[in-house]
């Protein structure tokens, strides 16, 4: 049986508009926030608090007048340029560099049996809390040694100045106390620096 023509075309209309969407999902609906997109939106939303923390931390920044804040923006080199303490027994060898002036000759003089057992006793007083440091053991045993000989030698000169061999025997151990120190003081080296005139 032959079909009408207005049901031709009710059928054909709904095979056209009914068949191609069986079995698809429908579109979804895209979201609009202030008459954006949600994705445009949240960027949006992002640059702005990144912006303000950025603000806020500038302001923490520049108007720090808090003693933490000033202490914090205080340059490196303000911290680290302070001299660090001189430690104990420097003062014991800026002692013996005193001495070995005092004992240096000049223009080939010798010193005083006085001035020599003067020198001897410094020496002793600066070694009582220097001599137990067991790094410089070997120059310290040297110094005590020699300044025991020239206190000998000091002895001498007193009572006996005009004695053969009394002048040349205190000139050599005036020499070896010298000596000593020097090597003393340049074994302590860097840690205690002479201080500047």
């Amino acid at each position: 049986m032959t079909e009408s023509i207005p049901e031709r075309l009710t059928a054909s209309h709904q095979a056209f508009t009914v068949g191609p969407l069986r079995g698809r999902r429908p579109r979804p609906r895209r979201v609009r926030l202030l008459g954006m997109p949600v994705v445009t939106f949240r960027w949006l939303l992002r640059g702005l608090l990144a912006s303000a923390v950025m603000v806020l931390a500038a302001a923490c920044t520049s108007g720090g007048s808090s003693p933490d804040a000033a202490r914090l923006n205080r340059p490196l080199a303000s911290v680290t340029s302070s001299p660090a303490p001189p430690l104990a027994f420097c003062q014991d060898v800026d002692g013996l560099r005193a001495t070995l002036a005092t004992l240096t000759p000049v223009k080939g003089s010798l010193r005083t049996s006085r001035e020599m057992k003067a020198a001897a006793r410094e020496i002793q007083s600066n070694l009582t809390r220097l001599g137990s440091r067991n790094e410089w053991r070997t120059q310290i045993d040297n110094l005590k040694a020699a300044t025991a000989t020239m206190g000998s030698a000091a002895d001498s000169l007193a009572a006996s100045p005009g004695a053969r061999g009394v002048v040349s025997n205190a000139r050599v151990a005036v020499a070896r106390v010298n000596d000593a120190i020097r090597r003393l003081v340049t074994a302590v080296g860097s840690r205690c620096p002479s201080p500047s005139p």
